[in-house]
Parts: structure tokens; sequence; C-alpha cells
């Protein structure tokens, strides 16, 4: 038997509770309001905000707004005090997108610099073909990977490992994908500068000033994982969620388990096991989306709300109309329990079950009574009985496959029962099992 990919406690929660961040997510820029100051949505709040300096334009960036730098000196935000000092463990995200083709240019910087490793600059290097390094003062990392100076969005991330104290332990990652580590060689020992969007951390001769755009400026005070790094680039770039990093940090409280699910738009999230399927964002085949960040467990976030409905009004037995339910969800690799209530104590109940609905039939047509308000709604593909009855109540149950390619996937029911006294059919409304997370 499959396990269950929620627990309980999950599946009783139906209404989502306040969205939530950590503490660990400090600094978040999406560049609003567009006048500035710009709010900070992380956990260090106003001390973050971002103040815009000399010419700073507005323009649509990957998830709404973004700043425009012209590239000369003054051309800035300054986001106040680094929340990050030392080797404090990290994970620092930014947007950009320029075309720059001489020198080195930096979207986002902090700290400050002269003193060996005591700024964290993320820099393009259109010497060297326009590849994203890291440099920290005394140290810069050897770049490689895709030229970024094409004049196309990309998300530059840089994650220092928890006990990790050397440029060479920084892992750096492009669009979500890594790139390289064990590059340069430097201790890390970041001090007290300003968070800068649009050049180094160089306070006394400003250098490296950024031609281009800038968004989604984050600061993160913990490692995220190579597959939590690619699940915020994934949900940035799919158009029909969009999502910034706070939502993301969002999603993020759901996998690790702080909040039981969340809503964002008109999807419900909620922490799901035994997922297949690569890391990242995926869509579903039944609707809805799953994001895999462990690839190992098969654990992540899943979109697709398992549902049962009935419809229809169902027609009487003796006793009055039968009742047609299901005590818990139709969660995927669970078992599907469909209930049957109100039974005559002198009727043989069954169930009809189908992978489609047909057009209304009324039984009487076929001699099976003649109450006219008996109308077949459920195709019958299969129909198990006679069912045992306890306390005027029956029930069939169904494994459910634990694959997710099964998700947004429906089942029909219906409940029937003869009534031994009068040899009529009496039918309950139609049961619509919706299978999902």
């Amino acid at each position: 038997m499959n396990k269950p990919l929620v627990s309980l406690l999950a599946l009783s929660c139906t209404v989502a509770l306040p969205a939530q961040i950590s503490p660990d997510f400090l600094v978040h820029h999406d560049f609003l309001p567009t006048a500035g100051p710009y709010a900070n949505s992380g956990s260090t709040g106003v001390a973050n905000d971002g103040t815009p300096l000399g010419t700073v334009n507005i323009v649509a960036g990957p998830t709404g707004t973004a700043v425009n730098l012209v590239g000369a000196m003054g051309n800035e935000v300054n986001c106040g005090p680094t929340p990050l000092l030392g080797g404090q463990q990290r994970t620092v995200s930014v947007w950009a997108r320029t075309t720059a083709t001489t020198g080195i240019v930096t979207p986002l910087a902090f700290g400050t610099n002269p003193g060996n490793g005591t700024k964290w600059d993320i820099d393009i290097d259109c010497v060297n073909g326009g590849v994203l390094e890291l440099g920290i003062s005394g140290g810069r990392t050897v770049g490689t990977g895709p030229a970024l100076n094409d004049g196309q969005w990309h998300m530059l991330t840089t994650v220092l490992p928890a006990g990790a104290t050397n440029l060479n332990q920084v892992r750096l990652f492009v669009d979500g994908a890594f790139l390289y580590s064990n590059s340069g060689n430097q201790i890390v020992n970041t001090t007290a500068g300003p968070v800068i969007v649009g050049r180094s951390a160089n306070p006394l001769t400003q250098i490296q000033f950024f031609p281009g755009d800038v968004d989604e400026v984050v600061l993160w005070s913990v490692a995220l994982t190579d597959t939590e790094v690619m699940g915020l680039h994934d949900v940035t770039v799919e158009p029909s969620l969009n999502y910034s990093a706070n939502d993301y940090e969002r999603l993020l409280e759901v996998y690790r388990q702080n909040q039981p699910n969340v809503v964002l738009g008109s999807l419900n999230w909620r922490r799901i096991s035994g997922l297949t399927g690569p890391a990242g964002l995926s869509p579903l085949p039944g609707g809805g989306y799953q994001l895999v960040l462990d690839t190992v467990t098969g654990t992540g976030l899943a979109t697709a709300d398992a549902s049962f409905v009935s419809s229809g009004a169902g027609c009487p037995s003796p006793v009055g109309v039968s009742t047609i339910s299901a005590p818990q969800l139709p969660i995927l690799g669970a078992t599907l329990t469909v209930a049957m209530g109100n039974l005559s104590p002198t009727g043989l109940p069954l169930m009809v079950m189908g992978f489609t609905t047909v057009t209304p039939l009324p039984i009487f047509a076929l001699g099976l009574t003649t109450d006219p308000t008996c109308i077949l709604t459920v195709s019958p593909d299969a129909v198990v009985g006679p069912l045992p009855v306890v306390l005027s109540t029956a029930s069939v149950s169904l494994p459910i496959p634990a694959s997710g390619a099964f998700s947004g996937a429906q089942l029909f029911f219906q409940g029937t029962q003869l009534e031994l006294t009068t040899g009529n059919w009496s039918l309950t409304a139609q049961g619509t099992a919706t299978l999902g997370f």
C-alpha cells in the first residue's frame, strides 16, 4: 500500500494560515513604490529600505518593476547597512540586464573595500566574455559560464554554505543552474558597509558602475540548496506564476514545515513527499504545478487540491434520499472511501463508479423505477456491491496511486439501492472526486 503523501494534520487544514517569512529572509527589493524610497519586504524592514540617488529610472523587470541605472557615478540605490557580516552563511541573488562590453560592472554589492575579504561584489566581467564573478576585496573568482552582457535578464546567485569560510567554497549560479565553485582564494570577512545597487562596494574610489537594469535584490542569512536556487528561478520566469522572491520565501516556509500551506494568488501550495519528476518547477498533467526541492525523497510543494463534491438531488427510498460523501479527501497515495448514508433497512446498496459522466438518464425508462426524478449521471464503468451496511451506512474504498501523473484526474460516484419490498431502485446525488494533494 502506498503511503499517504500528506499527514492527517495537513489534510485537516482547509484554510490557509497567514503567509509568513523567516527572519533569515533579510532583504528583498522589487523596487516599489516606484517613486522611492523602495520598501524592503525582508525581515530587517525599514533599516534596508532603498534610497535612489542620481539618475535612477523605473523599467519593467522579471516580476514587475525594476530600476535602470545609467552606469555613471552617483546613479545607485543605497539599501542601508549590510545585515551580513563576517563569514556568516548567506544566499545573495539579483536579476541583472546589460549590454556593457568593457570593464567589470556590478549590479549588487555590500560591505566595504579596502580590506581582505571585506566586501561582496556580484560582478559581470566584460573583459573576460561577460561571465559571472564574485569579488570580496582581496580575492576574486575566476569566472566561467555564459555571457551575461547579452541584453537579456539573468538571475545571478551566490551561496556561502554553512561552515564555509573561503571564497573557494562559494557556489555560483546563473539562471538557477550551478556554474562553479572552488575558484579564488580569500577568507570571507564581510565588514560594515551599505547594500548598494549599481556599483562596487568601494567607498573612496567608486568604480564598476552598472549600465543596465536591476531587479529582485535578495539577501538570505541561510544557504539555499542547489534545488532551492533552481526553484527561485523557475517560479520567477513561469508566466502564470511570476512570483517574486517574497512569494518564494513563503513557499519555502511551507517546505520547511513552519506552516502547513500557503495561498498565493489562486493557488494553494502544500508540502508533499513522493513526488516524481526532476528538480524545480513543472506542470502537473491534471493542472497546477509541482516544485521538487529534494529529488532523493521527492519532497517539495504542489498546488493541485484534492476535493470531493456532490451535485444533483438524488431520489428517495422509503426512508428518504440517501447521501453520498467522502470522509477523507481523495489524496494521491492514500485510500479514498466513498460512503452512502441514510440507507433503507430493507434496501440492497451498491455503488456505481465511472471515469466520466453520462447524459442524464431517467432510470424509469429502463423499467427500474416508476419515479421520474431518479436520474443516473455517472457512467457505470464499475458497479460494486451489494455493500455491507453498518448503522444505515455503506461504503466502498479505493487505493489511489501516489504518482503525480494522476493529479487533477476525476472519478465519479453514484450510490444506488434496490428496495426489496417494492422492487424499485433509488439513487444518491452524484459525487465527484478530484485527485490531488
